[in-house]
């Protein structure tokens, strides 16, 4: 996030903790010397690892660095860190004969839960978002993208409707007979990332470049910020209220009376 940050608002802060937190991820070998990209580690010092590989995990990282070559106009440290992560990901998650994109820990297995079919949409976002914000990654990235969108869109003939998309995209014109929100939202996707096919390469908006997020520190959480928004909101927003000894004394009687009520309940509970 603050290597994306840092890209769209050109503020070096987040570029200085985007780095930061990099360099404890590598240091500490949640992203290991040959990038296996670890799933997490367990405190306090952080030394043992969750050594499942997902797919969401290798997507985020490589937003991440590819933010930070842009970010850094093609800084070679960056692009370093791209070129070995978007190798990790090519040869841990692409299927050698089909080129398909697979959730190796769940996928062959069929034991994926209700969120992990829905990774390899984040996934291909972030390599989508790679080509972009990292031009020269285009040729590496693009076909495989296209490839996989023609995969996924051949699995969508499920039922009902002869419509539904599977998870397993390495299988062939046909469906797998998985269907959910995570399968659609990773089919889904997959085929509209294919767009940078189409659009100007290296076209990425930023705040000084057609973005038209704009940043606002204060939103709606002080009296200065409210009303820097719109009037329409202000009749919403709750009064400065001070608490009194009569609201104390009330609320104390009320608690005292559940208490009560509580505890005469699971006396009768006990007897009965």
């Amino acid at each position: 996030m603050n290597a994306r940050l840092a890209r769209y608002t050109g503020n070096a802060t987040y570029a200085n903790w985007a780095n930061t937190t990099y360099q404890w991820m590598r240091s500490t070998k949640i992203i290991g010397d040959d990038f296996y990209i670890n799933d997490g580690a367990f405190v306090p010092d952080c030394t043992k690892f969750s050594t499942q590989r997902w797919t969401y995990n290798y997507g985020t990282v490589l937003a991440g660095v590819a933010a930070m070559y842009n970010f850094t106009d093609g800084d070679a440290y960056w692009k370093q860190q791209i070129d070995s992560v978007l190798q990790a990901t090519f040869a841990t998650f692409f299927d050698s004969a089909t080129g398909a994109i697979k959730e190796i820990q769940c996928q062959d297995s069929n034991t994926c839960n209700n969120d992990q079919p829905s990774f390899k949409g984040y996934l291909v976002r972030w390599m989508s978002y790679t080509a972009q914000v990292a031009p020269y990654t285009y040729a590496q990235i693009m076909p495989k993208l296209i490839a996989n969108a023609q995969l996924a869109a051949a699995t969508c003939t499920g039922q009902p409707g002869g419509n539904v998309c599977g998870l397993k995209w390495n299988i062939g014109a046909q469906w797998d007979g998985k269907y959910g929100l995570g399968e659609e939202l990773s089919a889904m996707e997959i085929i509209q990332h294919i767009a940078p096919s189409v659009a100007p390469v290296g076209y990425v908006f930023s705040a000084n470049n057609g973005g038209i997020s704009k940043s606002n520190p204060g939103a709606m959480g002080t009296q200065a910020g409210i009303h820097d928004r719109n009037s329409d909101y202000l009749p919403y927003r709750l009064p400065n209220y001070t608490i009194t000894l009569a609201d104390r004394v009330g609320a104390a009687i009320i608690t005292i009376v559940i208490i009560v009520v509580l505890g005469v309940g699971a006396r009768f509970t006990m007897i009965h």
